[in-house]
């Protein structure tokens, strides 16, 4: 269900500019999926995260590639809980992501 996220940093790049991409398509899907409107909230979010805080400061190819297996494991875990249908799961995957964004805010 979150994959195309993934997809359009791979498509773009997995740069700044990328991450604002994936940021709009992000915050679009919330508005237009209110049933994973939170998820796709939390993954726009993180990304526009990334763009803001790298945004005129040189970033390494390291930093690039781990910014960007967190966000596929974020990707995959939500995934994983929508497929699994149950409400518990989406609401323990929704609160693991957004612990880690508080762990990483603090």
């Amino acid at each position: 269900m979150f994959d195309f996220l993934i997809e359009t940093l791979t498509r773009n790049g997995k740069g700044i500019h990328a991450y604002r991409a994936c940021a709009e398509q992000g915050y679009t899907a919330a508005a237009d999926r209110p049933d994973a409107a939170a998820a796709m909230f939390l993954l726009a979010r993180i990304a526009e995260a990334f763009a803001d805080i790298n945004e005129r400061m040189p970033i390494t190819a390291t930093d690039v590639d781990s910014a960007f297996a967190r966000f596929g494991d974020h990707v995959q875990r939500l995934n994983a809980a929508w497929n699994d249908g149950t409400e518990a799961a989406r609401l323990a995957a929704l609160n693991h992501v957004a612990g880690e964004m508080a762990q990483d805010a603090a």
